[in-house]
């Protein structure tokens, strides 16, 4: 996730038209994903499950960005935005799998 917080900071967007560009820090979408990647690694270093859900909160306000700035004519998305669509979905692929690979079978003295 710190790898995604690096991309946001690379270009987003370029328009043809207009010779400007945009970057993540530059857009509400990417101070929001900045925000929620910090909030993912503090719930994994304080070692919360949950943390898969902020993970993918902040895949799919990337996503969005990345598929509304994509219909544009004229403008072309930049590396930023799609690694950290990338990045984001990665993190929320790897942190679900490890949610899923701690579940096992309850302790045979387990009282139900």
């Amino acid at each position: 996730m710190l790898a995604m917080v690096a991309a946001m900071f690379a270009t987003w967007a370029s328009s043809e038209a207009t010779n400007a560009s945009v970057t993540g820090i530059d857009a509400d979408a990417g101070r929001l994903a900045i925000v929620g990647a910090l909030v993912c690694v503090l719930l994994v270093q304080i070692n919360q499950r949950p943390a898969w859900v902020v993970a993918g909160f902040t895949a799919a306000v990337l996503a969005r960005e990345f598929f509304e700035l994509s219909g544009r004519d004229g403008v072309e998305v930049g590396g930023g935005l799609s690694g950290g669509v990338v990045l984001a979905l990665a993190a929320m692929a790897v942190l679900a799998w490890d949610l899923f690979a701690g579940v096992g079978s309850p302790p045979d003295d387990a009282v139900c």
